[in-house]
């Protein structure tokens, strides 16, 4: 009895260890599961919020609890490289090989490593060789297009995402992935489209209302891509690429105030991205605020001073503020860095060319017919030839020489009884200089001496006594508030008068001032207040100015202009109306076209008058420009049309 007693004592505690051990077979293992369960599905959210340290660290709980958990190993894998711990990340995926040679797990995160490595060739043929084993593998699909796309092999890119997209068709980052290789192609049609397919179930994805931005400026359609990019920054106002993306918009559509409130906003929260200081330094240049632009180059080159992007926008900075030799020292240097470099290129041929002397080349034709208002022909033509050299020589970047020499042959002709009232030729030389002042003034002057003498005098009823020299010129002091432009000036002109019975050399000395007012890119006005001092009639006469220029905001090739001016002796005013067309062909040919009505009424008579004005500008070599333009104006006069004719053609040379 008591050996059955001490045997049924020993067999109770291995039964009860025995019943335990199934208790935790049974029980233990799914509690662990679902608890385990939970945990990935933390460390996955974790991740995706950004939260790399924390997910990283529940991962290592998964992997302690269980090394050989692969679905633990490659999410630890993915988020290390995420952190760009490539080493750590690919020892990893070496493991996950080792432990599953049977799946591509392991070797598809290796190539996904060499791939964010820039290493985009070798991931590219180790990832086909991957895609002809596992031809239905979604996730080495996605990741071909990827790779594919950024060697900007972009048919193969669509190709592997239209497959991708065949194995599931609503996959967003499929979807997304195609629209993105889109977008680089810039294939706006299909690109939108996909973009809008997302929208429609997640209306709120930025990269989606960026994606269809970004596509709408490729095609030009600035206003329209905006309209993303602002319910974009509504979604995301601490979103630095978006508030970048919308800065650059709006300075390409002249929003400039707007432009650089965003990418303030923009340099703010991301210090680092180098792109937000060019941005900013760019528009700053254009508003001629040189000293922020120079400070936000400056910034871009402490992050990176190789970048040269930010070489070349500093130096056309110090260009622009007349520094010519820092802005070739940093154009020079950014070719060091980038022999190939076309932004630096052009813009030391650009400086080259300013520093450059010119040669102007030009002919002048100007004809005026008037009508006698009694017999309603012509009376009489004013015709003018002018053939002018003229070169330029900066001897610094402040200071400017023309020289200048010019011969005219001025005739008149008196078309009712067949003869010429006078035929003289004039000979000019010309020394003048632009001076760059301290504080925004600059100066400029020129100095005439001309020749004048007749020719043919036999066929000419009003010859002059006897050959004359006399002198002409100018001088206007300028200075500059921003876009305001405040200018005074002096001159004297040459004219010949008949009224003696034979010709004479006379002149008109001009007082004025003016006040230049640009409010905004569209809207400017101008006052300009002048005295003609005239020796023929030794009195004065007023000529004042007031002129609005409108240009279209949302069409800005059309503008509008009116100009009020007032004569007197005898008192005359005129009020002008017109519109000007300006376009550009290329680079390198600018036209432009425009109509002017002018209604003048003073005691005497009235008057109306018509002009077109035609221009155009042709760079045909860096070192050779060629211009003209033409004026035709018809003057309506008591039933009389009186018409001028002004043409004028040149080349420009620089050496």
């Amino acid at each position: 009895m008591n050996r059955m007693n001490k045997k049924n004592g020993m067999i109770r505690p291995i039964l009860s260890f025995f019943t335990l051990m199934l208790f935790l077979c049974l029980f233990a293992s799914p509690t662990w599961a679902i608890e385990r369960d939970t945990l990935m599905l933390k460390a996955r959210q974790t991740s995706w919020k950004g939260n790399y340290d924390e997910a990283v660290a529940i991962y290592q709980q998964l992997i302690k609890e269980n090394p050989k958990d692969i679905e633990a190993l490659i999410g630890l894998a993915t988020v290390l490289s995420w952190q760009k711990k490539y080493q750590e990340s690919g020892a990893i995926y070496k493991r996950v090989g080792e432990l599953r040679p049977d799946i591509p797990d392991g070797e598809l995160g290796l190539l996904r490593l060499r791939a964010w490595k820039g290493e985009h060739a070798t991931a590219e043929e180790g990832l086909k060789a991957l895609h002809s084993k596992y031809p239905e593998r979604f996730d080495i699909l996605m990741l071909l297009g990827q790779v594919t796309a950024w060697q900007k092999k972009y048919q193969a890119s669509v190709e592997y995402y239209k497959k991708a997209l065949s194995i599931h068709p609503e996959n967003p980052e499929a979807i997304k992935g195609l629209a993105t290789t889109y977008k680089w192609m810039k294939n706006t049609k299909e690109g939108v489209k996909l973009y809008e397919k997302i929208l429609e179930k997640d209306p709120r994805n930025i990269d989606a209302l960026m994606g269809t931005g970004i596509l709408l400026s490729q095609d030009g359609k600035n206003k329209e891509a905006i309209v993303y990019l602002e319910k974009a920054r509504e979604i995301a106002p601490d979103r630095a690429d978006v508030r970048a993306m919308l800065g650059t918009l709006y300075s390409w559509t002249a929003q400039l105030d707007d432009a650089v409130t965003e990418l303030q906003k923009s340099v703010a929260l991301e210090q680092g991205n180098i792109s937000n200081f060019i941005a900013l330094g760019r528009i700053f240049r254009w508003q001629k605020k040189k000293e922020e632009s120079i400070k936000l180059y400056k910034r871009a080159l402490e992050l990176d001073p190789k970048n040269t992007e930010a070489l070349v926008g500093l130096g056309r900075v110090y260009l622009f503020d007349d520094q010519w030799d820092k802005a070739e020292e940093l154009y020079l240097k950014s070719l060091d860095i980038d022999p190939n470099n076309l932004d630096a290129k052009e813009a030391l041929a650009q400086l080259k060319r300013i520093k450059a002397p010119e040669a102007n080349l030009r002919y002048n034709f100007f004809e005026a017919r008037l009508h006698d208002p009694f017999t309603g022909q012509i009376s009489s033509t004013f015709i003018d030839h002018r053939e002018t050299v003229e070169s330029f020589f900066k001897l610094s970047p402040k200071t400017t020489i023309q020289a200048r020499y010019q011969h005219a042959e001025r005739r008149q002709l008196s078309l009712s009884n067949t003869t010429t009232d006078f035929n003289i030729n004039t000979e000019t030389t010309s020394i003048g200089l632009h001076q760059k002042l301290p504080s925004d003034f600059s100066m400029r002057l020129r100095y005439d001496l001309a020749h004048f003498s007749n020719d043919n005098t036999a066929n000419s009823t009003s010859n002059l006594l006897n050959s004359e020299k006399d002198y002409s010129g100018f001088f206007i002091l300028t200075k500059r508030y921003d876009r305001h432009l405040l200018r005074a000036s002096l001159g004297r002109e040459l004219f010949v008068d008949t009224n003696p019975g034979f010709s004479t050399i006379e002149d008109i000395n001009t007082y004025s001032i003016s006040y230049d007012a640009g409010f905004s890119d569209f809207f400017s006005t101008l006052v300009a207040l002048s005295l003609d001092d005239n020796s023929t009639f030794g009195k004065l006469q007023q000529d004042h100015v007031v002129r609005a220029r409108y240009r279209l905001p949302d069409y800005t090739k059309i503008q509008f202009e009116y100009q009020f001016r007032y004569l007197s002796n005898p008192d005359t005013y005129q009020n002008t109306i017109g519109v000007n067309f300006q376009n550009q062909l290329g680079s390198n040919v600018r036209y432009e076209a425009s109509y002017f009505v002018t209604q003048s009424h003073n005691t005497e008579d009235n008057f109306l008058r018509n002009s077109v004005k035609l221009f155009y500008s042709w760079d045909i070599l860096p070192w050779l420009a060629w211009s003209s333009d033409a004026i035709v104006s018809f003057d309506f006069l008591n039933g009389d049309i009186d018409s001028i004719q002004n043409y004028q053609t040149y080349l420009t040379i620089r050496f």
